[in-house]
């Protein structure tokens, strides 16, 4: 039976995802065009995964990608319910950690 808390959102200034702003996105363009940088190296200077940085820089990449992706449908091939209930246990220490809780 699932909890009260299984409900609630930690939200989007909480969560621990990186966001790319314009500025990051220009910094991808300026190293990567201008400096000959690596996708490497930006990877590991900006904390943003290779994919995510080749997607900006490329357009037909990212949407090569997506086609690729949602015909595969990845997300049937790995849920189980033992990665959901790690994955709910993790959700629930973060709320407690923030103080989100019922």
């Amino acid at each position: 039976m699932p909890l009260p808390t299984d409900k609630l959102r930690i939200g989007t200034k909480n969560d621990k995802r990186k966001r790319v702003t314009p500025e990051l996105e220009a910094t991808f363009e300026k190293m990567y065009h201008q400096e000959g940088t690596s996708l490497r190296k930006i990877e590991r200077d900006t904390g943003i995964t290779r994919r995510t940085i080749k997607s900006y820089l490329f357009p037909e990449y990212k949407e090569e990608w997506a086609k690729q992706r949602y015909a595969e449908k990845p997300w049937l091939k790995y849920y189980d319910k033992d990665k959901h209930r790690e994955y709910m246990r993790a959700h629930r220490k973060r709320l407690k950690e923030l103080g989100i809780e019922k």
